[in-house]
Formats: C-alpha cells, sequence, structure tokens
C-alpha cells in the first residue's frame, strides 16, 4: 500500500470506526491492490493489526503506534512526522546537493592531475624544480590526508548506522562539549514529536512514553528517556525541561509556553526557530563548500601555469 492509500484509509475511519470494515471500503476504492486483500483475509481470521503490519518499513512504523492510539491516529502522526523530514532533507539536499557535488567533481580533477596529467608534464618538459617537486609533495601528502579523513568520516559515520552506536557517539560528544548540534537535531525531533501527540489529544507523559520506547530515532528517544524518567521521579515539567541533553532555546520558550498555558504553540515556535538556524547552517555549510571548491580548481591552474612558464624560465637563464 502507497503512503496515499493509508490516508485514503485514514479519512474512512473517520466516518467508519470499524477496522475491517474500513478496508472492505478502500478495496473497493483500489479493486486490484493485493495488500488491501491480504489484511482484510487476516483480519477475518483474527489476527491482530500489529502483527499483520509487517510487510514494509511504513507498515511496521504504524505497527508500533497502534499500540498507543487508534490506526486513524497513528496514520495522521506518521504522516505529519513523515512531511516534516521530507521538508527538511528536501532543504538540505537543495542548498548543499550541487555545492557536495562540485567539491567532489573538483577534488577528483586535482587528484586526475597530479596523478597523470602533472607528472607527464614535468616529464616531458624536463622539468627540473626543487620548488615544483615540494609543492608536488605537500600537495600529494594534503591529498592523501583528504582522502584519508573522507574515507574514516565515512566509514564512522556507517559503523553508527549499522552498529546503531548513535547514542553511544552522542555521550562521547557531550563529554567532549561538542555535542550543540547533535543537542539541536534531537531537541528539534523531540518537539516535532510531541507537539504532533499533543495535538491528537495524548497526554505530555503518555507522549513521552511513546517517542522514548520508538527506537527508530535513537537520539530523540534517549531524550524522551531522560524527560520521562524526570517526571516519574516527581519532578514538574518544567525542571525536566532543564536538563544537560536538552537545547538551552527549547528550555526557554517551553517554560514561557507553560506559564502561559500555550505549550503546544510554543513547541511550534521552537520548530520554525530551529528550521531557519538549520537553513543559517546550511547556508554557511554551502559558502565553506563553495570555498573549498574554488580553492581545489585554483591549485589545479596555478601548478599547470607554473609547470609551463619553468621552460621559458630557463630560456632566460641561458640567455
Amino acid at each position: 500500500m502507497t503512503t496515499y492509500q493509508w490516508l485514503v484509509l485514514s479519512k474512512i475511519l473517520a466516518r467508519c470506526t470499524d477496522t475491517k470494515t474500513a478496508f472492505e471500503v478502500l478495496e473497493k476504492i483500489y479493486p486490484e491492490n493485493i495488500r488491501i486483500k491480504q489484511i482484510i483475509e487476516l483480519l477475518y481470521q483474527g489476527e491482530p493489526l500489529d502483527r499483520i503490519l509487517i510487510k514494509d518499513s511504513y507498515e511496521r512504523k504504524l505497527s508500533y503506534y497502534i499500540n498507543y492510539c487508534s490506526l486513524k491516529q497513528a496514520i495522521e502522526l506518521l504522516n505529519e512526522k513523515q512531511k516534516r523530514y521530507t521538508i527538511l532533507k528536501k532543504q538540505i539536499a537543495e542548498k548543499l546537493g550541487y555545492q557536495l557535488l562540485l567539491v567532489v567533481a573538483s577534488f577528483a580533477i586535482l587528484v586526475l592531475f597530479t596523478q597523470m596529467v602533472l607528472p607527464v608534464m614535468i616529464s616531458s618538459l624536463q622539468v627540473h624544480d626543487s620548488t615544483v617537486e615540494i609543492e608536488f609533495k605537500v600537495l600529494n601528502i594534503t591529498k592523501n590526508i583528504i582522502i584519508l579523513l573522507t574515507a574514516f568520516v565515512i566509514g564512522l559515520i556507517v559503523y553508527i548506522k549499522l552498529r546503531k552506536r548513535e547514542t553511544y557517539f552522542w555521550m562521547l560528544a557531550h563529554r567532549l562539549k561538542i555535542d550543540g548540534l547533535l543537542k539541536m537535531v534531537a531537541t528539534y525531533n523531540l518537539a516535532g514529536d510531541l507537539n504532533i501527540l499533543l495535538n491528537q489529544g495524548m497526554s505530555i507523559k503518555d507522549s513521552l512514553d511513546i517517542i522514548r520506547t520508538n527506537k527508530e530515532y535513537p537520539l530523540t528517544s534517549l531524550l524522551a528517556y531522560h524527560l520521562h524518567n524526570s517526571l516519574a521521579e516527581g519532578n514538574d515539567i518544567k525542571d525536566s525541561l532543564c536538563g544537560e541533553f536538552i537545547d538551552r532555546q527549547f528550555y526557554g520558550i517551553c517554560v514561557y509556553g507553560l506559564d502561559n498555558d500555550d505549550f503546544c504553540n510554543s513547541l511550534q515556535d521552537y520548530i520554525d526557530m530551529v528550521s531557519v538556524r538549520i537553513e543559517t547552517l546550511v547556508k554557511r555549510t554551502s559558502v565553506i563548500l563553495q570555498t573549498v571548491c574554488y580553492l581545489f580548481e585554483a591549485t589545479v591552474i596555478i601548478l599547470a601555469y607554473q609547470v609551463l612558464l619553468m621552460p621559458l624560465e630557463l630560456l632566460e637563464e641561458l640567455k
């Protein structure tokens, strides 16, 4: 089933509370969909819905949420979450995708030039200059360092993702006091999830319980875990929000919202504010990537220019 078909089902459920009947209505709209027929058949066999929804990632997410709310609420909740993440990813991809491509292309040109073109030029022109040789060695060392650092970062990201070590990495970054960006991202996700769940009529404690047991987003889950434990220990929501893992701006905005009985709107205010911060960060990163790209291109031009001028300088010395 597509996401759109699930949204159609949520509209049907708004008028029809019986799940089996709702799926049967959906089958009439999409008679060619085999998955709908399979779900209806399993429902009539007495299988619980949370055990039926295991075919793909979307269904498994729904299966998790329907343990805490109705299917209609679960679909709407998941749709809002995906919409938020899609907008954020699109914003980042549009700003940085082209710049990253340029950096990779310019670095590839630099590597190709230094490994294949430059040695041939030096050999054919019979250039023997210590300055050029030193520059060539320094460039090769720098290039190798960049390649090793890039491979290390990519390997680290893959390892963290595959082994699900996001929380361990956050703890390490927190001890080194370099977790500002991670803290902001985790708090942003927490605010977004809380905003959706509270607007669905759930309490703060129930919302935190849902988020902390959802391992799909480990950083947000860890944040919700600490907040949930703090509330369970008898602390009020204001004291709980004043945690070491929570973005300080989130605390300030939410405390103001709690004082004015406007917590949901304060969550939305924080989401909007972080969106602006992310946009600013993306723009700065884009400028840095452009500068790196120009630096790679300038290095190629300067090296080629130096090598081509060497024979002319030698002729001048012979005169």
